[in-house]
């Protein structure tokens, strides 16, 4: 539409044969031209950064939903929240396997206790206990434990988590604060996972 009207005038004025004036309008139309394109670049830098700013708050609702749907050990729960740590395998593969190790907090004391089950049938009920044994951590060993434990993520538990096919390891961590929702726990690394379970197989034999 704008080049219509600009057209227009330029053929007015090559009949009025005014060359001052129809100098004087390209000027103008050039200038509104100018203008024009600047408008659009600013109208494109201004949904550029919207589009940016959009993607920020976009970022910042998932890193916000993902705080809510996990804990993590030592930060969301802290040390003196823990109540008991569970770490168990439970395999129906032939020869069937259970081996179960547990941390816990009674009367304000750190407590280790293992156990190994064997048998033929599956499950691997408590009558085949074969080897267990408990006892009071000393300060030393609670704060390795703790460590290995330490940036883990405790999640939602979902309906069977058991149910996965496999023999584990099965990893539950119950705190202070818990409504039974927060409990599946996975370690920050593998390697703290081999090492945490070094370090009960260490302490079972030291008893």
């Amino acid at each position: 539409m704008r080049s219509d009207f600009i057209r227009r005038i330029i053929s007015g004025f090559k009949r009025t044969g005014s060359m001052l004036k129809l100098s004087l309008f390209i000027i103008l139309a050039a200038s509104l031209i100018l203008t024009g394109c600047s408008d659009d670049k600013d109208n494109d830098d201004k949904e550029d950064t919207e589009k940016v700013e959009t993607q920020k708050k976009d970022s910042g609702s998932e890193s916000e939903k993902d705080k809510k749907d996990r804990y993590i050990v030592g930060k969301g729960i802290r040390e003196d929240d823990i109540e008991n740590f569970y770490f168990t395998y439970d395999s129906s593969a032939y020869p069937p396997c259970f081996q179960r190790y547990v941390l816990y907090v009674e009367d304000g004391r750190h407590m280790f206790h293992h156990e190994k089950r064997e048998g033929d049938a599956w499950p691997l009920t408590e009558e085949y206990i074969t080897v267990e044994g408990t006892f009071e951590l000393s300060d030393e060993q609670w704060d390795k434990c703790f460590e290995l434990l330490k940036g883990g993520k405790v999640q939602k538990r979902p309906d069977d988590v058991t149910d996965s096919g496999d023999g584990g390891p099965f990893l539950f961590l119950y705190w202070t604060g818990d409504k039974d929702k927060y409990q599946v726990f996975s370690f920050e690394s593998y390697q703290k996972q081999k090492e945490y379970e070094e370090l009960c197989i260490e302490l079972s034999e030291s008893e």
